[in-house]
C-alpha cells in the first residue's frame, strides 16, 4: 500500500496544534522547523498520529459499548489473545484521543495502523512491529516462523487421514518437537469429526501452501490481515481442468470449500507449556472472519468467497 503524502512543515504544524486543542493533548513543538533532520521526522510522526485518528473517524463506525461487550461475549478469549485481539478480528479498536471504540473497513491503510500504533492512539496489536519499544524486525506469526516447521507439518498432516491418531483426533510428528495439530469443532461431536477427518486428501495440502503463499505476499507486519480467497480462484491456482465453457467444475469448487473447511477445523498446539503445565497454548491455522454469498451446487451451498486469517 502507498505510504502517506506528507504536506510541508508548516502545515502539519497548523494540523497537529488543531487537533492537539481539540482533545487537550498538547504536543511540545519547536517554533521553526528545517526542511530536513530529527525536528522534522518528529514532526511528520506526530501530524501522523493525529492524521490516522482523523482517517479512522471519518472512515471508521462507532461501535457502541453494548456492542462491544457482546463481541467480547459471544467468544472465549484462549490462551495468547486479549479483549484486543478479539475485537481486531472483527476489525473493532479503542482510539484514545476519541475515547470510544470504532469499526475499520476491512481495507485500511497500513499508513494508519502503523502511525495511529506509533503515536499512542491506537492498540499496539493492530500493528505491533510499529509500537514504542518494538523490536526493529519482530517475530513474523508461528506459522510463517522456524524455517516454517509448523506449516511443514501442517502440509504433510492434511494429506490424508494417515497418521492422524483416530481416538484424540491429533496429528503430531516426534521429531518436531512439541508441535501438534488438532481436529477439532465446537459443538461437533467426535464421530463426526472422524467422519469428515477421514475425507482428507492431497488437495486440502495444496490448498493449504496456496493459502500459505498468499499469506506471505501480503504486509508481513500486520498480523491480521485478511485474506480473501475464492473457491474458484483456488481451482484455477490449482491448476483443475476446467469446464469446456471455461468456467471451475461444480465439483471442484465443492472440494475447495471442504478443503477450507478442513483448514478451519485445525488447532495447533504450540511448544511453549510451562513447567506444571499439561500442554502449550492453541492457535488455529485459519480463522475465518467473513463467508460470502452462498449458492446451490450439487446440492450443497457454496460461499462465493472466504474472507480469513492464517496463523491466529
Amino acid at each position: 500500500m502507498p505510504r502517506q503524502k506528507t504536506p510541508p512543515a508548516a502545515e502539519m504544524r497548523r494540523f497537529v496544534t488543531d487537533w492537539s486543542a481539540r482533545f487537550q493533548h498538547p504536543d511540545p513543538l519547536p517554533d521553526v522547523f528545517p526542511d530536513r533532520g530529527p525536528l522534522l521526522e518528529d514532526l511528520k510522526a506526530v501530524y501522523q498520529g493525529w492524521a490516522a485518528v482523523q482517517w479512522a473517524e471519518q472512515h471508521g463506525q462507532l461501535v457502541s459499548p453494548e456492542e462491544v461487550s457482546a463481541l467480547l461475549g459471544e467468544s472465549r478469549v484462549r490462551a495468547g489473545n486479549s479483549s484486543e485481539k478479539q475485537l481486531w478480528r472483527e476489525r473493532v479498536l479503542y482510539i484514545q484521543p476519541l475515547q470510544t471504540y470504532y469499526r475499520l473497513p476491512s481495507k485500511v491503510w497500513q499508513w494508519v495502523l502503523r502511525a495511529g500504533v506509533a503515536a499512542g492512539h491506537f492498540p499496539a496489536v493492530v500493528a505491533p512491529a510499529a509500537a514504542p519499544g518494538a523490536d526493529p524486525t519482530p517475530n513474523q506469526p508461528y506459522l510463517l516462523t522456524l524455517a516454517n516447521k509448523p506449516s511443514v507439518l501442517i502440509d504433510r498432516a492434511t494429506r490424508g487421514p494417515d497418521g492422524w491418531n483416530d481416538a484424540s483426533l491429533q496429528y503430531r510428528e516426534a521429531f518436531e518437537d512439541g508441535l501438534t495439530l488438532n481436529y477439532y469443532e465446537e459443538n461437533t461431536g467426535a464421530d463426526i469429526l472422524r467422519q469428515q477427518l477421514r475425507t482428507l486428501d492431497p488437495r486440502t495440502s495444496d490448498v493449504w501452501r496456496l493459502l500459505t503463499a498468499k499469506a506471505l505476499e501480503q504486509d508481513r507486519h500486520d498480523l491480521f490481515t485478511p485474506i480473501t480467497i475464492k473457491p474458484g480462484e483456488l481451482a484455477r491456482a490449482l491448476g483443475l481442468k476446467l469446464h469446456p465453457n471455461g468456467s471451475v467444475r461444480p465439483k471442484d469448487l465443492i472440494r475447495c470449500m471442504q478443503s477450507l473447511f478442513h483448514l478451519e477445523r485445525l488447532w495447533l498446539t504450540l511448544p511453549d507449556a510451562a513447567p506444571g503445565d499439561d500442554e502449550g497454548s492453541r492457535q488455529r491455522v485459519l480463522a475465518v472472519m467473513a463467508r460470502g454469498r452462498s449458492r446451490k451446487v450439487e446440492g450443497q451451498s457454496v460461499p462465493n468467497s472466504w474472507t480469513l486469517v492464517l496463523g491466529n
